[in-house]
C-alpha cells in the first residue's frame, strides 16, 4: 500500500489539481436545506453537518485532491 504522500501526489497528477477543501464545523453557516429550523440537540447537530459535508465532498470530489476537517473547531 502506497503511503500518504504517495497517493496525494497521484491524485494531484490525476486530477491536474492541487485543491483541498477545509470543512469547518458550523451549524450556523450550513445552508438551510441541510439543517432543520433549529437544530434539536448535538446530535441533530452533528447530522446536519455530516450531510452537509458529504454533500460539497460527492460535488467536488472529481475536483479536489483532499479535505480537511477543522476537528480542532
Amino acid at each position: 500500500m502506497n503511503n500518504f504522500a504517495d497517493r496525494l501526489i497521484k491524485q494531484i497528477k490525476q486530477k491536474n489539481s492541487r485543491i483541498i477543501v477545509g470543512l469547518d464545523p458550523r451549524l450556523d453557516l450550513i445552508p438551510a436545506q441541510f439543517r432543520p429550523a433549529q437544530a434539536r440537540n448535538d446530535k441533530s447537530a452533528a447530522a446536519c453537518i455530516t450531510r452537509f459535508n458529504k454533500a460539497l465532498i460527492d460535488l467536488l470530489h472529481n475536483n479536489i485532491v483532499g479535505v480537511k476537517p477543522q476537528s480542532a473547531f
